[in-house]
């Protein structure tokens, strides 16, 4: 629901309905500018209701695109958001050493995987084959993820809206120090069964997502590199 884009998380799931990334709405490239679109509908709340996933991609290069990741309700309002540039698809990779094409291949590529059949884990998919990992990690995103909450609450941050980079060591003072060990174990119990939603962003930056009925919102549980 930000875009700090924290460098660690996550994978969720749901109950595929609706239709692929691949059925959903055309793309465009005309002229210098690029637009592309993908939809789905899953539902990743529980509700029997799908909420439907957004991605849109826009700009003048492949290499620079501006990304946008929705969640939104069957009513249209805005659960989750993040953001991104596409060109964080290429931080570990000398872009003078590829060509165009491969670099759009790969930015259309990286686009239609955020809404794929895979990115979507039913309840009971553990996070990571590695448990000590899948405990302490969904523990520390969580943990985290409340910290950045909590900032944006106190800032009064509206949900389409970044989380500045700048807050950065403010919210990690709020993970170590006001975030209460209740409140994270509580919601470990609540989600690690839960259906999960995961999406890489570029660079190290993959998560995954599930649906909190305790904090009515999605809730980071998992972000790593």
């Amino acid at each position: 629901m930000r875009s700090l884009t924290r460098c660690t998380l996550l994978l969720v799931v749901a109950a595929a309905c609706g239709r692929d990334a691949g059925e959903a709405a055309p793309d465009t490239a005309s002229g210098p500018t690029i637009a592309i679109r993908r939809t789905r509908d899953v539902d990743l709340t529980g509700d029997r209701r799908p909420e439907r996933f957004v991605v849109l991609a826009s700009g003048s290069r492949y290499d620079s695109l501006d990304v946008t990741l929705e969640i939104r309700s069957p009513e249209d309002s805005l659960l989750y958001t993040d953001a991104w540039d596409s060109g964080l698809y290429f931080e570990n990779d000398d872009r003078s050493q590829l060509t165009d094409s491969v670099v759009e291949h790969r930015v259309r590529a990286q686009i239609d995987s955020l809404l794929s059949s895979a990115s979507f884990r039913p309840g009971g998919s553990v996070l990571t084959t590695d448990e000590r990992l899948n405990r302490e990690g969904m523990h520390d995103a969580i943990r985290d993820d409340v910290a950045e909450e909590m900032w944006r609450r106190a800032n009064q941050i509206p949900i389409d809206s970044s989380t500045p980079p700048t807050a950065a060591a403010a919210i990690d003072t709020i993970a170590h120090d006001r975030v209460s060990d209740a409140r994270v174990e509580s919601l470990v119990a609540e989600l690690r069964d839960r259906p999960t939603f995961r999406y890489f962003a570029g660079g190290e930056a993959n998560y995954a997502i599930a649906w909190s009925d305790e904090e009515r919102r999605f809730v980071t549980v998992w972000a790593c590199c």
